[in-house]
């Protein structure tokens, strides 16, 4: 199925762009597939023009890299760098939930009390679940009404989207996630900066070691069937 413009005004590069960094953050490009222009081309419906300048800015966002006699692969991130992405993260994230608790309007809390209401019905679609969860992390930082963290977000956003796995994903995150988000709410409701913070921190720091926990089940090699006696 050949994947459509975003909107028609939007050029193809623009929409080519969108849907390959949406490929790479669903998983249909994986960590170290390479990315060939005409494979790419037939699949998106559009000439190698458009696709070669979607990749060039993938390239930018640091969601492929330039392999020796490879060309462009889906980035790979390394555990440790895991760790030093979540470091970083913990604290914006910590400073947006602040931020959104001083500075959310009340339109834009009920957009968010809606948004956890329909993740509380949603079943086990991890694909929907994780989709939601990123709306409402979307909404908290569009509160916070402070351009500059929100760019300086969405940067880290596209890091965490090559990531071998979405931690989302994980058994009962889906459950963990939408209690953590429930009291963030509750703290911006109440106009409670501090602990907003800490709940936001906190998420961070959770989703940071199911990263490295299934970074590290996805780099153990498969254990041999036993043979029988």
């Amino acid at each position: 199925m050949k994947a459509r413009p975003v909107n028609g005004e939007r050029s193809l590069s623009e929409s080519a762009y969108l849907s390959l960094r949406q490929a790479i953050h669903n998983g249909r490009f994986r960590p170290g597939d390479r990315m060939r222009e005409a494979e790419i081309a037939l699949w998106l419906g559009i000439s190698r023009t458009p696709v070669r300048d979607a990749l060039q800015r993938l390239e930018g966002d640091g969601l492929v890299t330039a392999a020796p006699r490879r060309g462009l692969v889906v980035t790979q991130i390394e555990p440790g760098q895991v760790s030093e992405l979540y470091a970083v993260r913990e604290v914006l994230e910590g400073l947006a939930g602040r931020l959104a608790a001083q500075h959310a309007s009340s339109a834009e809390i009920d957009a968010m009390r809606d948004l956890l209401q329909r993740q509380a019905k949603m079943g086990r679609d991890d694909a929907a679940l994780a989709r939601l969860n990123r709306q409402f992390r979307d909404l908290v930082h569009r509160a916070t009404h402070n351009r500059f963290l929100v760019s300086a977000l969405e940067t880290f956003e596209a890091a965490v989207a090559v990531l071998p796995s979405p931690a989302f994903a994980t058994s009962g995150h889906g459950a963990a996630s939408l209690k953590d988000h429930t009291d963030l709410l509750r703290a911006i409701e109440r106009r409670d900066s501090d602990r907003a913070a800490d709940l936001s921190a906190g998420h961070m720091r959770a989703m940071a070691r199911l990263q490295l926990l299934q970074l590290s089940e996805d780099a153990e090699p498969p254990r041999r069937a036993r043979r029988r006696a």
